[in-house]
């Protein structure tokens, strides 16, 4: 039974997440577009992808279980585009607003990040830590907690000062899932807890778990 401690600690951590979604937002709302017509505005590239650099340095075998998502919040421009010296990449956009491919490390430093849209447009990004899998109705459980606890690794050796800031990842939140169970080792199922109705799989209140099932493949996956 968690006790008012244990609430403050959890307030906090939430609230620190939320604080490292905002540091993303803020950027690229300077891209407005102003004109009578769609007009452009380049913005630099470690602007839209805060966090991407300090990832990219850490080390593949550091990082291969999870990855850095930037979606768009509310409005989406009508063309994103990657501009590195005289060649423009095309950085499609999901139905859900997530950019689907990313600058490299070369580039995140030198490009920058062209944006078109309506007039008087605000944009907003918000950044997530999702775990590098595929989405399925079976999740494979020990490979959400593997998942998770890189990220921490992560966070904890490679973040600098920041890491006495970030919170320690300790779940898997899926937004949008159809409800869900655990089911472990010996053939148990259980409810998958939900976190103001989000489903969220933590690896340490469910040892022994196997797999996470959902009625259809959930459409995101956070780890937080």
């Amino acid at each position: 039974m968690s006790g008012p401690r244990e609430g403050r600690r959890e307030s906090s951590r939430r609230a620190l997440l939320a604080g490292l979604a905002l540091l993303a937002l803020a950027p690229l709302a300077l891209a407005n577009v102003s004109a009578a017509h769609a007009e452009e505005r380049r913005v630099p590239a470690k602007k839209v992808f805060p966090y991407l650099d300090a990832y990219l340095r850490i080390p593949p075998a550091g990082r291969s279980r999870f990855t850095l998502g930037y979606q768009f919040k509310a409005a989406r421009p009508d063309g994103l585009w990657l501009v590195d010296g005289e060649t423009r990449t095309l950085l499609p956009i999901t139905p859900d607003g997530r950019i689907a491919r990313l600058p490299t490390a070369a580039q995140i430093d030198r490009a920058q990040v062209l944006v078109a849209g309506p007039p008087k447009t605000r944009y907003a990004i918000a950044l997530n830590i999702e775990p590098l899998l595929a989405s399925a109705p079976d999740l494979d459980a020990a490979t959400l907690t593997a998942a998770v606890s890189q990220a921490a690794a992560a966070i904890k050796a490679f973040a600098g000062p920041l890491r006495f800031v970030l919170p320690r990842p300790d779940a898997v939140s899926f937004p949008g899932a159809l409800g869900g169970e655990v089911i472990y080792a010996d053939g148990r199922h259980a409810p998958l807890p939900l976190d103001k109705g989000v489903a969220r799989f933590a690896p340490a209140d469910h040892p022994g778990a196997r797999v996470v099932r959902f009625k259809a493949a959930p459409g995101r996956m956070v780890i937080g």
